[in-house]
């Protein structure tokens, strides 16, 4: 679908207890084998669920002048708080609760959507052909409400004016 090799993994920590649940994606070139199975230790591309988890400083550690980070707000909220956005690549926002609310979707798949914008798609063909090969097959009941989360994800990301404002605009 996206033409790459990719590996995945999670580190679960004391999840009831607050602390992050992290998930960590490699890509590379479709001809490349990953062969590495530890965390990312400097991501390019950081998405954060709930603005509350940026509270733990270890959520950003390893981020910076070359990591886009991808931050769920809170429904009209136009700024990432307590957060300088000025040390990362570019930073992005969206309502991603409220769009998996309004659809009957996973934030999970509103937060994808999200992905595949910041990660330089055109479209959401290939995340919708992922939906389809993954959750069609095993809830195809789900799977319209979760491509309609999906696409609301990636249309309606907004992206972070860097320095003093506090303004969104379209990505």
């Amino acid at each position: 679908y996206l033409n790459v090799n990719s590996s995945n993994f999670s580190s679960y920590g004391s999840e009831k207890t607050g602390t992050p649940v992290k998930g960590f994606i490699r890509f590379a070139k479709p001809e490349k084998e990953i062969r590495v199975h530890f965390p990312v230790m400097e991501p390019d591309l950081l998405v954060v669920f709930h603005q509350a988890l940026l509270q733990d400083e270890t959520v950003l550690k390893g981020c910076g002048k070359d990591t886009a980070v991808i931050v769920a707000l809170e429904p009209g909220q136009e700024t990432i708080k307590n957060f300088n956005q000025d040390n990362y690549a570019a930073c992005y926002g969206l309502n991603a609760q409220q769009i998996a609310m309004e659809t009957h979707s996973r934030i999970n798949v509103v937060m994808l959507g999200a992905m595949l914008k910041v990660m330089g798609l055109d479209s959401i063909e290939a995340g919708k052909k992922i939906c389809e090969d993954t959750l069609g097959k095993k809830y195809p009941d789900a799977l319209k409400s979760n491509i309609d989360g999906m696409s609301r994800g990636f249309e309606e990301l907004k992206k972070f004016l860097l320095k003093t404002s506090i303004h969104c605009i379209s990505a």
